[in-house]
């Protein structure tokens, strides 16, 4: 059984001067943590139970009734920019991401400062609860300006924020105040096709950064493991034949599993850095997925017993459902979207797996 999801209709960003609107917060129906999008967006989301998935190889899945689900249109937030007492100014936040504890940052541009700035925010008043120092365009640790992709990984508990570049380089930011505890540089080359950002993933308990060496270079072969308390090099995983998704952590934070460019699914312990499990996804194709930003993260149950993939096929993606111990895969779904659009989210209780294909569709499975 699958669900479509149908519909959706972008709203009209508001423009002002002093006060700048936060994106639009579309929630999560899974876990209630609210989805960053910029403007003022106006969702509406029907979901139309289209009977049994013929491409699943596990059995076919009893029939639902048909149901639907509306998602209403959540009001924009002003961002107000605060540089000194009753002083604010225009400010163009271009990155939003609210950590898991409510904490709302933003990277942005203060156009009358000259300077980019990363700023926090109170979700209950809106009101700038932190400001880091101002970085001019030719700060070297904010040299990723220049290039075209980039990522923002807000820790759980918003302590910390960890920004990526697509030439390699990485900063990360301690909050509310803004302060730079880790930097590494980026390449001081022209960016190539193929390149990619690096992949920053913290620890669910924030004791730890996952962080890959993806950049000019392509996929990165390594998973370096940083601790948040002295910012040093933990253990670094070895990934010789490249990475194709993101890695996530389990819920426990004891393993990490990642998917290389030849199709292998890998577990590894945390504690150790030593490889637990692997096993190949079929079907697979890579096609042009490795000059794609990193994939999807295998998704982790809950319970930590189950793992699920998203990648990339010739006739779109497969999403697998494997067992951990052992790691086995247990059922396939074709996707008709390339898992870089496919983004999967599982429900806390594991019965459910949500797959955006599209900026207007997706998938549900059981």
């Amino acid at each position: 059984m699958h669900l479509h999801i149908l519909e959706r209709r972008a709203g009209e960003q508001a423009h002002r001067r002093r006060v700048m609107p936060i994106r639009a917060q579309r929630t999560d129906m899974f876990n209630g943590r609210p989805w960053p999008l910029w403007g003022a967006v106006a969702l509406a989301l029907l979901l139309v139970a289209c009977g049994n998935d013929s491409s699943a190889t596990s059995a076919a899945p009893t029939a639902v009734p048909n149901r639907s689900l509306l998602v209403t249109q959540q009001p924009a937030h002003p961002l107000t920019f605060y540089e000194g007492p009753d002083e604010t100014e225009p400010f163009t936040p271009f990155t939003v991401a609210t950590a898991t504890n409510g904490t709302v940052m933003a990277f942005g541009y203060a156009v009358e400062e000259g300077a980019s700035y990363v700023t926090t925010y109170d979700p209950a008043t809106w009101q700038q609860s932190g400001i880091s120092n101002g970085f001019q365009p030719s700060d070297p640790q904010w040299d990723c300006d220049s290039a075209p992709e980039q990522g923002t990984t807000l820790a759980p508990n918003g302590a910390w924020v960890a920004r990526t570049c697509i030439d390699g380089s990485v900063t990360v930011f301690d909050l509310p105040d803004g302060l730079v505890v880790a930097h590494v540089a980026g390449a001081p080359v022209s960016v190539p096709v193929g390149a990619r950002s690096p992949v920053a993933v913290f620890a669910p308990d924030g004791s730890a950064l996952a962080l890959t060496n993806d950049g000019p270079q392509g996929p990165g072969q390594a998973i370096t493991l940083l601790s948040t308390q002295t910012w040093q090099t933990q253990r670094t995983i070895a990934v010789p034949n490249g990475l194709l998704t993101r890695p996530s952590w389990s819920h426990d934070g004891t393993e990490l599993a990642a998917v290389d460019v030849l199709g292998m699914l890998h577990i590894w312990n945390a504690a150790s850095g030593s490889e637990t499990a692997s096993a190949a996804i079929t079907p697979f194709t890579l096609g042009l997925a490795d000059q794609d930003p990193a994939g999807p993260a295998p998704q982790w149950s809950a319970t930590g017993d189950r793992i699920y993939t998203t990648t990339p096929a010739k006739s779109g993606s497969v999403l697998t459902s494997w067992s951990v111990a052992p790691l086995k895969a247990l059922a396939t779904a074709t996707i008709s979207a390339a898992p870089i659009a496919a983004v999967p989210q599982l429900s806390p209780d594991g019965s459910r797996l949500l797959l955006h294909t599209t900026a207007t569709h997706g998938q549900l499975f059981t």
